[in-house]
């Protein structure tokens, strides 16, 4: 039995729609345990500093905590971020 063509091969929008949703789709999983793992100032200041653009000063003065906290969350959340997906993709195999 002939095996047929995949229709999104050698498509490059299609292969980078995909990669996208993939990418996605691992950040999504990697939040949810951020929720869950982090408090809530910790993501207040990574949602308003690294994902909203807020200037750290800004960011720091909002919540009541130092700039280099603010830095401290982006990076602590950053690192995890990157942990957890790493380990999706090993779990994917």
């Amino acid at each position: 039995m002939e095996e047929m063509p995949d229709p999104a091969a050698g498509d490059p929008a299609l292969e980078q729609a995909w990669e996208e949703e993939w990418r996605d789709h691992h950040l999504r999983l990697a939040m949810r345990t951020i929720a869950v793992e982090f408090d809530q100032q910790y993501r207040a200041a990574f949602q308003a500093y690294a994902l909203d653009g807020r200037d750290a000063r800004e960011t720091a003065n909002m919540l009541g905590m130092s700039v280099d906290g603010v830095y401290q969350c982006k990076s602590r959340i950053l690192k995890r971020i990157g942990e957890l997906i790493e380990q999706q993709i090993q779990e994917e195999g």
